[in-house]
């Protein structure tokens, strides 16, 4: 019924479960706030994590995250060694690789890949720094700002069934190059986004670039931001190439909504958004009638198709000047922008 910060804390950990897990209030308590940070928390885990029947309500932060940690790359110090540094205060002691492992190379700007290498050893200095030894490092050397991150412990994930309602913050933030399925759960009066995918290399660290998700029979309702946002921490205009999530299949949700703004992204690696129903929850006292509903600066391999709008004036979805033109048809009540609105549309 209530923690003064995360409610459940899961760290390297190979495989987990929770059935039936719930953050609520206590119905005479009258208190407005269950969990104060995340209801549940996943960092640096691999295997299988399943999330189902389970209620998080009134937290003053997301349902749950579910991230690897990116390390800044700090020096070379031999001819495989590196010194690398946990930068967040939070991530401190976390076992980030072990000898086994495999890593992955980014540009911490942009957080693309530009090597991979296996790790041999590895020694801790402190709790913020650790010495890797790795089988090889990039041909050519290390790039300027660079970081790591484990690809071997990105787990599996199913959220099945859940309820996520009143909190702060989104309902599920996500990171993970495991298999993601999301299904038949309800998302409701969030103050942020619905589901959030992020990364960076500037505040959290959080590693782990989405490549295999499921989104489908969910009810998304009056939650204050975007269904689904797509947004890793890179700069669009310095780098509107870059792509970092991708794989992402949103079908058959429902969407109740009070606003118009319906999904989001940037750096987008493959969206496939189809077959989902949006309803206008309080449409006369919408005032703002022109901006875009689907807004992806950035990124490719786009399709937006079969999904009913029954408002007016019809949704618009826009994307960024530099990226490839997404297929959007066969919708109603939803048109790309500069288009007119047709009868099949």
């Amino acid at each position: 019924h209530h923690a003064g910060g995360m409610g459940i804390i899961v760290q390297r950990t190979d495989g987990a479960t929770l059935r039936n897990v719930n953050a609520t209030l206590r119905s005479d308590s009258g208190r407005l706030v269950t969990t104060t940070a995340d209801a549940t928390h996943f960092n640096g885990c691999r295997g299988d994590i399943l999330i189902q029947n389970c209620t998080f309500e009134n937290m003053l932060d997301d349902a749950t995250n579910i991230h690897g940690c990116f390390v800044r790359i700090e020096k070379q110090i031999g001819d495989n060694a590196l010194v690398c540094r946990r930068i967040h205060s939070q991530q401190r002691g976390l076992i980030v690789m072990a000898a086994g492992d495999k890593v992955r190379f980014v540009t911490s700007a942009d957080m693309q890949r530009y090597a991979d290498a296996s790790v041999i050893s590895t020694r801790e200095l402190n709790s913020d720094v650790f010495e890797v030894t790795l089988d090889v490092l990039p041909e050519g050397g290390l790039r300027q700002r660079s970081a790591l991150y484990n690809t071997t412990w990105q787990p599996n994930l199913t959220i099945r069934g859940c309820t996520v309602r009143n909190n702060r913050a989104r309902t599920m933030l996500i990171a993970t190059a495991g298999d993601v399925l999301v299904e038949d759960n309800v998302f409701e009066h969030s103050s942020m986004a619905g589901i959030q995918f992020e990364g960076d290399n500037g505040f959290w660290w959080e590693s782990g670039p989405a490549t295999n998700v499921v989104i489908r029979r969910n009810l998304f309702r009056n939650n204050a931001g975007a269904a689904l946002r797509i947004a890793p921490q890179i700069d669009v205009q310095r780098f509107p190439h870059a792509l970092y999530h991708g794989g992402i299949v949103f079908q058959q949700n429902r969407i109740e909504t009070f606003h118009r703004l319906i999904a989001e992204g940037s750096a987008v690696n493959g969206l496939d958004f189809s077959s989902n129903t949006v309803e206008m929850t309080n449409f006369d006292e919408i005032r703002d009638t022109t901006s875009p509903s689907f807004k992806i600066a950035s990124g490719k391999n786009i399709v937006i198709k079969n999904n009913t709008f029954s408002g007016s004036p019809p949704l618009i979805v826009e994307v960024g000047a530099q990226s490839p033109r997404p297929v959007v048809q066969d919708n109603r009540g939803i048109i790309l922008e500069g288009q007119p609105a047709t009868k099949s549309e």
